[in-house]
């Protein structure tokens, strides 16, 4: 099966990109140097667990840290915030799983203020929590 809009074979057969290409290497490179809050696929992270909404990218000193916000596959009316820190060894994760209130169902990131998330309950109640502490 022939992908006219990915790749294009030209006479001398060699592929060559067209724009459709350029286009998706462009936003993927958009996307990794996103900073703050934007929507994420419910299975950004461990998806047999967790069903997430969105995620704040930032960072606390000189590590990358990630917040997912949504909640556990298995009981959606239990909330949760899953905080990554990310640091420079690749083998290396530590972070934190923060459960939202009995019967608050999925959390959002609605607010950040440096290593501070305004979060809101599925029932409209907020709180904020910050990134900067993990666990190991």
């Amino acid at each position: 099966m022939v992908v006219p809009d990915v790749m294009k074979q030209r006479q001398n057969l060699r592929l060559e990109s067209i724009p459709a290409v350029d286009a998706l290497k462009a936003k993927e490179q958009r996307l990794a140097e996103v900073r703050g809050i934007v929507d994420c696929a419910d299975n950004a992270l461990c998806p047999e667990f967790y069903s997430f909404v969105n995620r704040w990218d930032g960072q606390v000193g000189a590590a990358p840290v990630t917040a997912f916000a949504g909640s556990f596959r298995t009981d959606p009316s239990r909330g949760v915030i899953v905080v990554r820190h990310h640091e420079r060894d690749a083998n290396r994760r530590a972070g934190r799983q923060i459960e939202g209130p009995l019967g608050s169902g999925g959390l959002r990131i609605v607010e950040s203020d440096a290593t501070r998330l305004k979060i809101q309950t599925k029932v409209g109640d907020t709180y904020w929590i910050d990134v900067r502490h993990k666990l190991r």
